[in-house]
């Protein structure tokens, strides 16, 4: 079993709140990425703090939108470094008036058909930037992968989030059938 130490328990409970319904397996698996978590906040807090912000904790405490999304890019960045794409793997940024994403194409994808990867998030968080579970998903078809970009609230207010995923739905019509 995997304990939480003591000086990050606050930290700790704004993610295990009801954990009576989590298996066992799946409670030490979470509780390994709280630790994960809180050591990506302290690394990053640090740099927030380099660059002239105040205390990341109060930013932290108070969600901040300018540290959390610094806070979130900086977590992805973190595991892309710490689980690159094999170096056979191509990663193609689209950028046209409809829609922008990156196209993942793993070694013989086929390239008639496509995955339209869209990250979880609820449109308030996540980015095209995290490579890794598209990675998965298109070595897993066998197809090419589009992940596509949208706006996070609350910069981009619903149903901003919604239409760009669906401008890049019509865009890729226009190429690959359903």
């Amino acid at each position: 079993m995997v304990d939480i130490p003591p000086d990050i328990k606050w930290f700790a409970r704004l993610y295990l709140q009801e954990t009576k319904y989590i298996r066992p397996d799946l409670l030490d698996l979470l509780r390994r990425n709280v630790i994960e978590n809180y050591n990506s906040l302290v690394e990053y807090g640090e740099i927030f703090e380099k660059e002239g912000n105040e205390n990341y904790l109060d930013a932290f405490k108070r969600q901040d939108l300018n540290f959390m999304y610094g806070w979130g890019k900086y977590q992805i960045e973190r595991a892309n470094r710490r689980n690159p794409l094999p170096s056979n793997v191509k990663v193609k940024h689209e950028l046209n008036e409809s829609m922008r994403g990156n196209w993942i194409d793993v070694p013989e994808a086929d390239q008639d058909h496509v995955v339209m990867y869209i990250h979880g998030g609820a449109y308030v968080a996540g980015s095209i930037d995290a490579l890794l579970l598209p990675y998965r998903v298109a070595k897993a078809t066998g197809v090419r992968l589009i992940n596509v970009h949208y706006g996070l609230a609350p910069r981009h207010p619903f149903p901003e989030g919604l239409d760009y995923v669906f401008r890049a739905y019509k865009w890729l019509l226009n190429d690959f059938k359903p």
